[in-house]
């Protein structure tokens, strides 16, 4: 009986070990600062008036599975080494796949609002949330974005988040 328990207690461990791992804890991270950042949540709420009626709270939005590439470029000059950093993270090889996971970490709503997270580089990572969506646009962008990046410490703690509203047209 006490193997049986010990064996199951390590498949269920198993099982949420390899789940944990789907998500890179960057990915919470920035999106539990979204949610929270007073100063942030009145930026975005100021940028998608349209998009966000007055008696929601905070800043509703669905998670695209999609992950996309790091584009620093709007963040350039916020960055020590901004042209270094460019072009190191440019040189790499990078074609947008699917996490199926993300999705799942909020429940579903009906917001037009889209987050899309970049895949963690270092300790960079890119979000944006849009109102309109990336994949369905083929490399022509319309609408509105507003891109964050997001710096994090050694520890993998949020050391500093830099934002950009972008229109696109």
């Amino acid at each position: 009986m006490y193997r049986l328990i010990l064996v199951i207690t390590i498949l269920f461990a198993l099982i949420f070990n390899v789940a944990a791992q789907e998500v890179n804890k960057k990915y919470l991270m920035s999106m539990l600062y979204i949610k929270s950042d007073e100063k942030l949540v009145h930026e975005i709420r100021g940028f998608f008036k349209k998009d966000i009626a007055r008696k929601e709270f905070g800043v509703p939005f669905r998670i695209s599975d999609r992950i996309i590439a790091t584009d620093l470029r709007p963040f350039k000059d916020d960055l020590e080494n901004g042209d270094e950093i460019m072009q190191s993270i440019l040189s790499r090889d990078f074609k947008p796949y699917s996490n199926t996971t993300l999705p799942d970490l909020l429940p579903m709503n009906q917001s037009s609002l889209i987050l899309y997270f970049s895949e963690p580089i270092d300790n960079y990572l890119v979000v944006e949330l849009t109102d309109s969506s990336i994949e369905k646009t083929e490399g022509v962008r319309f609408g509105k974005g507003f891109k964050m990046l997001f710096l994090f410490d050694e520890r993998g703690l949020i050391k500093n988040v830099y934002s950009k509203a972008l229109i696109y047209n």
